[in-house]
């Protein structure tokens, strides 16, 4: 599967993506296409998130972790919408937190 954009504001999403998911326990990566969509969740099996960080975790300088700079997320979320695309993180307090992020998939004349 292929989606269009740049290759290394990609690369940076994704890892941002790992970054706020691996604090704890395996992280696994699963990729779906769903219809013209591609669907990658990065998922761990760590201290997980409460709703409230989940829905605050993609704000400008908001971080729970120590010397943490609250960028990692915001710039994913910029990056995912700047390919047409979206980023979004979701977990329990004691179950893992999954990210997922949706790209459109590449097409001809694209």
């Amino acid at each position: 599967m292929l989606v269009p954009g740049d290759a290394s504001a990609l690369e940076q999403l994704f890892l941002n993506a790992v970054e706020a998911v691996r604090d704890h326990g395996e992280v696994r990566v699963e990729v779906e296409r769903v219809e013209e969509q591609v669907i990658v969740r990065v998922i761990d099996t760590g201290v997980g998130l409460t709703p409230n960080v989940a829905r605050r975790a993609f704000e400008l300088f908001f971080t729970t972790r120590e010397g943490g700079t609250g960028l990692g997320l915001s710039i994913a979320g910029r990056l995912a919408r700047a390919h047409d695309g979206s980023v979004a993180l979701d977990g329990a307090p004691g179950r893992g937190a999954t990210a997922t992020v949706t790209l459109p998939l590449w097409t001809e004349g694209v």
